[in-house]
């Protein structure tokens, strides 16, 4: 999807090339390295139709407004997204003759011709996106769903930077040192993943620039060089989805999920207060397992980060499946979820 990565004459812009003749929806990292070959830092290129933002464009951001009456635009997708492969099949008509054996001592029956007509149908698999560990800028592969609905979901095809085809392969998975070493190496190596569970284990506001707190706010987000979201965005705050329950917490009854319609591999979540307003769709895009990166329950359930930390160890997210939502659980930064960008 992306070749001809290099420096540009002057050695002051990084140049790649989408062609128009391959060009489709995916995800890229290009990065530029040193002379010993090791990064020195790296850019997520994210190819889509989707076109964020409020004017010209038929997907606008959504305002929702949390349980603290807080307002807030966001995507109406997540970072990465790719649309689902779509299967169309025409509608087809077909005639049935059927003709019926005589009865001994009775004339022949009469043919009959019958018409069948099967309607036209689309089907449509659930779209992905790509995951994050909490305070890294850069994504990783997303999942696609297990067959028979099996929680073991599938890595995406990837390509590495010689062009080599990774089918359901898992990125390098490494056990990072903590403290700045870990940014440091998360800088230098943007496609591993780090399995040490905590991350750091010591900024607050790697999302945040301001953020000193593991108490659930509302805080005004000061975007950081960390934030994945592309510009104009920043993640939110960990206040941001309580408004997707009426009662801003965790509920295990649907009739307090913020929701219009049945689950649909995820929900459609008012965008108001108390089943008011319009809707935005968050789908149910799984994970990858904070020790192994292996992704799982794609399709069944979700976690999405905020710039919150509920303590040095775990970050403040979203999560969701059909038994229940959870505006606010804190889980630990290692892992792989997802993130919908809000406007700054």
């Amino acid at each position: 999807m992306v070749t001809g990565v290099a420096l540009s004459a002057d050695r002051h812009f990084l140049e790649f090339t989408v062609g128009q003749t391959t060009i489709c929806q995916g995800n890229a990292v290009v990065a530029v390295r040193d002379a010993s070959n090791t990064v020195l830092w790296s850019w997520h290129i994210w190819v889509t139709d989707y076109r964020p933002g409020t004017i010209g464009t038929t997907t606008p951001d959504k305002e929702i407004t949390n349980y603290q009456n807080r307002k807030y635009k966001i995507m109406t997708v997540n970072l990465g997204w790719c649309d689902g492969k779509e299967e169309t099949y025409a509608e087809r008509t077909v005639q049935v003759r059927f003709k019926q054996r005589p009865t001994a001592g009775y004339t022949s029956a009469t043919p009959k011709t019958f018409t069948v007509k099967q309607k036209a149908h689309t089907i449509t698999e659930l779209g992905n996106s790509t995951y994050y560990q909490w305070g890294r800028k850069d994504p990783f592969v997303g999942a696609l769903e297990g067959p028979g609905g099996s929680p073991n979901s599938i890595n995406k095809t990837w390509y590495d930077a010689s062009g080599t085809t990774h089918t359901n392969q898992l990125p390098a998975v490494q056990s990072f040192p903590t403290g700045t070493a870990c940014i440091t190496r998360g800088i230098t190596t943007p496609g591993t993943f780090n399995a040490n569970s905590y991350m750091d284990g010591q900024y607050y506001n790697l999302w945040d620039a301001n953020n000193n707190t593991t108490s659930t706010n509302d805080n005004l987000v000061v975007k950081t060089i960390y934030d994945p979201s592309p510009v104009g965005y920043k993640l939110p705050p960990s206040n941001v989805f309580t408004g997707f329950t009426t009662t801003g917490q965790y509920t295990s009854n649907q009739s307090q999920f913020n929701v219009q319609g049945a689950w649909a591999k995820g929900w459609h979540f008012h965008c108001g207060l108390n089943h008011t307003g319009d809707t935005v769709f968050f789908p149910a895009s799984g994970y990858r397992n904070n020790f192994t990166a292996v992704p799982d329950h794609m399709g069944s359930l979700a976690y999405y980060w905020t710039t919150g930390l509920g303590s040095a160890y775990g970050g403040w997210t979203l999560h969701f499946h059909s038994g229940h939502v959870n505006p606010l659980v804190n889980y630990n930064r290692s892992s792989g979820f997802e993130v919908r960008a809000a406007q700054e």
